[in-house]
C-alpha cells in the first residue's frame, strides 16, 4: 500500500518539490548528527578517558588483542622512563613549554608515557613523534594500536604523528625473523610512508628541546640519524637512546662512538638507556 501511494504521489508532486524534499531530510539528518557530535565533544573537552597508566597501557593492549610479552618486548620499561623524565627534570626547566620528538612509537607505550608526563610539567609542550607504521614483532599496523591507546588516555592533543621513515626506507629491526616468510624484498615495496622527514623538519625551521631515539637499530643508520638531529637540538638539549645494551650490540657501538664528541656530554645511563646533553655552544 506505501509503495503504490508513494507511486502516486510521485507522479502528482512536481519533481524539483520532491527534490527538495529529499534534500531538506537529509540536511535535517546531517545537521542532527553533527548537533549530537558537538555535545559529545562538548562534554569530553579537557577530560581524559581514563587516567594514564603504565600497567593500564599495557593491560589495554592486551584487552586490544595483542600478546603483553611482545608488547613489553618492544617497549621501553617504566624505570627506564623514569630515569629519562628524571634526568630531563634535572637538566631542562621543563614548566616551560617544550618541544620533544621521539622517533619510533611501535604501539604508543612509551608516547603515552612521555605525553602524559610532558603534559604535567606545562600542558603547552607537544611531542612529535616519527614511525613509518611497519610490521614488528608480530604485529601488524602497529600505529593503529598507538594512536588508539594515545586517545583512550585523552592525550591525543600533545601529540603530533608523522608517518615515515627519519631518513630512508629500510628495513624493521626483526625483519631477519619474520614468522610471515616470503621475500622480504617484496614486502618492503608494499610498505608506503613519507622519506628523509628529518631533513624536511629542519627545512621547515624545528628546533627539539628533547629527542628519544627508539627506531632503527642498525649503526650506519642510527649514526646518519644523529648526525641529522644534532642541528635541530636546541642547546642543552637533550639525546635518549635506547637499547644501549649487549643484546643491541650496534646501538651500544654506535652510542660508545658519540659519546666522545665534543657538543655532546653524557649525563646518564643505566643499563638501558644512555642520555646526552648538547654543549651549550651551537652545532
Amino acid at each position: 500500500m506505501n509503495r503504490r501511494l508513494k507511486f502516486a504521489l510521485g507522479m502528482i508532486v512536481p519533481y524539483s518539490i520532491a527534490t527538495l524534499y529529499r534534500q531538506r531530510r537529509i540536511e535535517n539528518g546531517r545537521r542532527e548528527i553533527l548537533e549530537k557530535f558537538s555535545q559529545a565533544r562538548a562534554q569530553s573537552v579537557g577530560k581524559r578517558r581514563a587516567s594514564y597508566d603504565y600497567d593500564a597501557s599495557i593491560a589495554q593492549l592486551g584487552e586490544w588483542g595483542l600478546d603483553p610479552i611482545q608488547v613489553v618486548r618492544g617497549s621501553m620499561p617504566f624505570a627506564s622512563l623514569q630515569f629519562c623524565s628524571t634526568q630531563l627534570a634535572n637538566s631542562l626547566d621543563m614548566t616551560q613549554p617544550r618541544v620533544g620528538l621521539q622517533i619510533g612509537n611501535f604501539v604508543g607505550v612509551a608516547a603515552c608515557y612521555w605525553l602524559d608526563w610532558l603534559s604535567q610539567q606545562n600542558e603547552n609542550s607537544r611531542l612529535i613523534s616519527i614511525d613509518p607504521n611497519i610490521f614488528h614483532l608480530g604485529i601488524e599496523n602497529p600505529q593503529h594500536y598507538a594512536t588508539r591507546l594515545i586517545e583512550q588516555f585523552g592525550l591525543s592533543k600533545y601529540h603530533v604523528l608523522i608517518v615515515g621513515y627519519s631518513l630512508y626506507k629500510n628495513f624493521g629491526n626483526d625483519m631477519a625473523h619474520d614468522p610471515r616468510g616470503g621475500n622480504p624484498f617484496a614486502r618492503i615495496e608494499n610498505e608506503a610512508a613519507s622519506e628523509n622527514v628529518l631533513h624536511s623538519l629542519r627545512q621547515l625551521g624545528m628546533r627539539f628541546d628533547f629527542v628519544i631515539l627508539d627506531g632503527n637499530h642498525h649503526g650506519d643508520y642510527l649514526r646518519e640519524e644523529i648526525d641529522a638531529l644534532l642541528p635541530m637540538l636546541n642547546p642543552q638539549g637533550i639525546l635518549i637512546v635506547d637499547d644501549v645494551n649487549d643484546a643491541w650490540q650496534e646501538v651500544r657501538q654506535t652510542y660508545e662512538s658519540i659519546v666522545a664528541r665534543a657538543d655532546l656530554i653524557e649525563i646518564g645511563r643505566n643499563g638501558r638507556v644512555g642520555i646526552l646533553q648538547k654543549r651549550d655552544r651551537e652545532a
